[in-house]
């Protein structure tokens, strides 16, 4: 990626879904739980979850409530603070400290702790190789994977994605297997490897529409698009992303509909149509901010400071890239980081 060029949302699985909270009716702990981890949780996530619907203790249950509706809120260090709280309170077996564990990896991932999140989904992977707990050592390789895309160690990202990918095969999981295939796809994205990552997201595409699953195949469409973007082919990629966003509109999912408007932003971008490009940027960043996500909110801002650049609106360029660089350096995002740096002194030469 060029450092002057657009930003590009790879429709990952880093990113989790959150609505607000409803009012819960009076139902059992077992069906309730799963139902409010659901709304916290991106569904291609899979939370490792295992035994907690299962528990009695009044006081377990309360806390494991409290946590994930603080996860539903976005109030990430709260929710920590709770699943902490459940750690140190209560004798846990192994299988029930995973589970705690991949809800703490998740949300330090959330609020940029990159490193406390490896540490934490790390702890979770011995533990589950130890005690030959297949489900929660495919979630915690497929989630420290995530981790180590974001931090661009892309090699150890390949390493988890595969090591999930065969659990999946072998269990027998094709929603799962078709996720990591997707995961392998964006790490041969992120190498510049797009004939990879496009064979990888195409298959991805095939089992997401053979098991009918929407979300699934809105987000093959998306990162297929960013592939043909890479690859020049601008109309095949405009093609792929129109696709993903009537999807993601049918099925009322505006996150990946705020990253098909930022891809079909980019895709105008480099076509030089500068104010198309505004148009999809402004209302990808409405959704973003909206629904409260901060790494697509600062990408949004991002290319909207490219285009800024490319009309000569310098001062409204450094505005937009200086408030993205506020949030790539509150989330820890590294590379977003260097790049955002040099758009700004790029701009700050305009200004002199």
């Amino acid at each position: 990626m060029e450092v002057a060029g657009v930003i590009l949302a790879v429709i990952g699985i880093g990113v989790a879904v959150y609505y607000g909270v409803k009012a819960i009716s009076k139902k059992s702990f077992k069906k309730e739980f799963p139902e409010m981890v659901k709304k916290a949780v991106k569904e291609e996530l899979e939370p490792y979850i295992n035994g907690l619907p299962n528990i009695r203790n009044k006081e377990k249950q309360k806390i494991l409530k409290t946590a994930i509706k603080e996860m539903d809120n976005n109030n990430y260090e709260k929710a920590i603070s709770q699943f902490d709280k459940y750690m140190n309170k209560f004798p846990l077996d192994d299988s029930e400290r995973c589970s705690i564990l991949n809800f703490i990896g998740l949300s330090q991932n959330e609020i940029g702790e990159k490193e406390k999140a490896k540490s934490t989904f790390s702890e979770m992977i011995l533990i589950a190789e130890r005690t030959k707990e297949s489900d929660a050592l495919v979630r915690g390789n497929g989630h420290i994977g995530i981790v180590y895309l974001d931090l661009g160690e892309y090699e150890k990202a390949k390493e988890h994605h595969q090591k999930a990918l065969e659990i999946y095969r072998r269990i027998n999981h094709p929603l799962g297997g078709a996720n990591q295939l997707g995961n392998l796809g964006n790490v041969y994205y992120s190498l510049g490897e797009y004939e990879k990552a496009k064979e990888h997201h195409q298959k991805a595409l095939e089992i997401h529409r053979r098991i009918n699953h929407p979300l699934g195949k809105a987000q093959d469409l998306g990162n297929l698009g960013n592939v043909y973007y890479s690859l020049g082919e601008h109309e095949k990629a405009k093609e792929h992303h129109q696709k993903a966003l009537e999807i993601d509109r049918r099925i009322n999912h505006p996150l990946g509909e705020a990253q098909d408007l930022g891809n079909l932003g980019n895709v105008y971008y480099s076509l030089d149509e500068y104010e198309k490009a505004e148009g999809y940027y402004q209302k990808s960043l409405e959704i973003d901010r909206r629904m409260n996500n901060p790494l697509e909110e600062a990408q949004s801002l991002a290319n909207l400071g490219n285009v800024y650049i490319q009309l000569k609106s310098y001062e409204k360029a450094l505005e937009f890239l200086s408030k993205a660089q506020e949030i790539f350096s509150k989330l820890g995002i590294k590379n977003m980081i260097q790049k955002t740096n040099e758009l700004i002194k790029e701009v700050q030469k305009h200004l002199k």
